[in-house]
């Protein structure tokens, strides 16, 4: 298994290989002919295979999938989840530190905005907080943040603006949980 990072010098593999789990194994499944579950055990559990698993792979996501595509993509996960009524709970501060993302510019939120003032299908939205004491945040920071950012940097109207923070706040006292 692998702790992902942005900085492939900083990813770092450890080790989920168990000996005494592989033996309690080997002790209770019945090994028989060609059974595939347990070759897919004895792979798992093969410290060449494991090592193997382990190797750090360097993926560019646009070599799989130009923008577009991926664009697509995310806007049709977010038709089904709107269909589904899957509520999205979004972490300004949190995601800003410690996700993709090195400021609000980049910032998940304003896409869904966008295409939702585009007419796509966008599940309701809440806004939340990650660890208080680690991010030295609370729910009306992450609120005003935002409402900064929509009248600030992407020059929407105080009306517009308190709009959306309205929604969003509505939206957390529909699908709260109580």
């Amino acid at each position: 298994m692998m702790l992902l990072s942005k900085e492939k010098g900083c990813a770092k593999p450890y080790n989920v290989f168990s000996n005494e789990e592989w033996c309690e194994i080997s002790n209770v499944v019945p090994f028989k002919g060609n059974d595939i579950r347990v070759e897919i055990l004895e792979k798992y559990h093969n410290k060449v295979h494991r090592e193997s698993y382990e190797k750090i792979i360097d993926i560019d996501c646009l070599e799989l999938l130009d923008k577009e595509a991926i664009t697509t993509l995310q806007q049709d996960i977010l038709k089904h989840m709107h269909k589904k009524e899957i509520v999205i709970e979004t972490l300004p501060t949190s995601n800003v530190r410690i996700g993709q993302h090195h400021n609000f510019d980049t910032y998940h939120l304003w896409n869904w905005i966008k295409w939702e003032k585009e007419g796509k299908s966008i599940p309701p939205i809440v806004l939340g907080t990650d660890d208080a004491g680690i991010f030295a945040t609370n729910i009306y920071n992450e609120y005003a943040n935002i409402y900064c950012h929509l009248t600030n940097q992407c020059k929407l109207n105080r009306v517009d603006a308190i709009a959306l923070i309205e929604k969003f706040d509505n939206n957390s006292r529909v699908y709260r949980f109580s």
